[in-house]
């Protein structure tokens, strides 16, 4: 039985010979959407797994959304002193290590 590890480069390998193959010639429509389907998935199986449990993934620069929930949340301080806040705390967050 195959390990994940050589199921992923098995995969990886597939994608790449796919989107080499599909490079070479003229491409419809639907064609230009699958190769940017095998490009998206073997990015996925070839970088390593982003988040670890108990973390998440969040944006380095604020949205409008989190901003807006923010500033509700701190009883209306203002939106530039929220954002130096979510700075700061996105410059402490410490390095995820395996």
């Amino acid at each position: 039985m195959k390990t994940e590890k050589e199921i992923k480069q098995d995969l990886s390998a597939e994608c790449r010979r796919t989107i080499a193959e599909m490079e070479q010639r003229p491409l419809t429509y639907r064609d230009h959407a699958q190769l940017e389907i095998y490009r998206i998935a073997l990015v996925f199986l070839t970088t390593e797994q982003a988040v670890v449990p108990g973390w998440q993934l969040v944006p380095i620069e604020p949205t409008r959304q989190m901003m807006s929930q923010g500033h509700f949340a701190m009883a209306g301080t203002d939106r530039g002193k929220f954002r130096r806040i979510y700075m700061a705390m996105i410059a402490a967050a410490p390095e995820v290590s395996e």
